[in-house]
C-alpha cells in the first residue's frame, strides 16, 4: 500500500493550473442522468489569479488527484455560470470556491421536437437526440447500440420534450442506461461494465473498513454494497470492482462514487455504492 501515500492535487481552470496550495474537494459521480458535480476550494491564490478567474465565465475545470505515481482525473466539467467562481475571506486566508457540473447545461436545457419517417432505426433517433446535447461527445453510444437489436420503427417515430428524458426512454427500451462522464456519453447495459481495467480492492490496496450492504428494497432492485477506499481516481461509475475483504468476496459494478479530500487534513477517500455483477 506504499504507493498510495504522497498526496498530490492538480486543478486546471481554463489556462490556469494550480498545484502546491491547500485544496479541499468533493466530487460526486453517478451512473444516472443527473450531472456529476465537483466542489473545489483553493486556499490563498495570488490576487492576480483570483482577479483573472473572476472574469472567466463557464470555465472548463479539471481536477486531478491521488498519490505520487497514481495521480488521475477525478472530474472534468464546467464552472457554473451563477456563482461558479467565488472568492471569500476567512480570517487570514482567501478561499476560492469553484462549483462545477459535468454536462450540466446540456442536461438541463437541451430539448427536441422532431418526427422521423417510417423505417428510421433506433440508432438514428438516438444519434439525433445526442446531437442536441451541445458540447457533449458521443462517447460509446454508437458501439453500445450495435450490440442490441435495432428494429426500425415501421410507422415512424416522434419525440418531443427534454432531451435527457427522451434519450432515457429510448435507450431503456433497449435495456440500456446512460450518463455523462467527463463530457462524454457512457452507455451501458444492466450487466455491462466499463471496458477499462478492473479495480482490485483489498486491505493491501487501499480498502478502508468493512464493506456494508444496504437493506434491499424490492421497488429499487437488488441490495447495494458500500465500499470505502483510500482515494483512487480509477473508481468511476460503470467500473468493475473486485472486492476481497474478510466478510465480502465478489465482483461489483460501481453505481456512484464520491471522492473527497483535503491536502492539509485527514480526509482522502473514495466511497462507492456498488451492485453485484450479474
Amino acid at each position: 500500500m506504499s504507493e498510495l501515500f504522497g498526496r498530490q492535487v492538480v486543478v486546471q481552470v481554463e489556462d490556469t493550473q494550480v498545484t502546491g496550495l491547500r485544496c479541499v474537494f468533493r466530487v460526486v459521480r453517478t451512473s444516472g442522468v443527473e450531472p456529476n458535480t465537483a466542489e473545489v476550494t483553493l486556499y490563498n491564490l495570488a490576487e492576480t489569479t483570483r482577479r483573472h478567474l473572476s472574469q472567466v465565465h463557464r470555465a472548463q475545470v479539471r481536477l486531478s488527484a491521488g498519490y505520487t505515481g497514481t495521480v488521475g482525473l477525478l472530474f472534468s466539467g464546467q464552472a457554473r455560470r451563477v456563482g461558479g467562481v467565488q472568492h471569500v475571506r476567512a480570517g487570514p486566508d482567501w478561499l476560492t470556491k469553484v462549483e462545477c457540473g459535468d454536462g450540466e447545461t446540456a442536461l438541463t436545457t437541451s430539448r427536441i421536437s422532431r418526427s422521423f419517417a417510417p423505417g428510421t432505426s433506433v440508432r438514428q433517433v438516438a444519434r439525433a437526440l445526442a446531437d442536441t446535447l451541445k458540447g457533449v461527445d458521443m462517447g460509446n453510444l454508437e458501439k453500445a447500440l450495435t450490440q442490441v437489436q435495432d428494429v426500425p420503427f415501421p410507422h415512424g417515430f416522434s419525440t418531443q420534450g427534454r432531451t435527457a428524458d427522451e434519450l432515457t426512454t429510448l435507450l431503456a427500451s433497449r435495456g440500456l442506461s446512460w450518463s455523462i462522464q467527463d463530457g462524454r456519453l457512457q452507455v451501458l447495459g444492466a450487466s455491462e461494465v466499463d471496458p477499462g481495467k478492473a479495480v482490485l480492492l483489498t486491505p493491501e490496496t487501499g480498502l478502508v473498513g468493512s464493506p456494508e450492504y444496504n437493506t434491499p428494497d424490492k421497488a429499487k432492485g437488488p441490495p447495494t454494497l458500500k465500499v470505502r477506499s483510500l482515494l483512487q481516481p480509477s473508481l468511476r461509475p460503470g467500473v468493475l470492482v473486485q472486492v476481497r475483504a474478510a466478510a465480502v468476496q465478489g465482483d461489483f459494478k460501481v453505481l456512484k462514487v464520491t471522492h473527497s479530500g483535503d491536502t492539509h487534513g485527514p480526509g482522502w477517500l473514495s466511497e462507492c455504492e456498488t451492485v453485484a455483477r450479474k
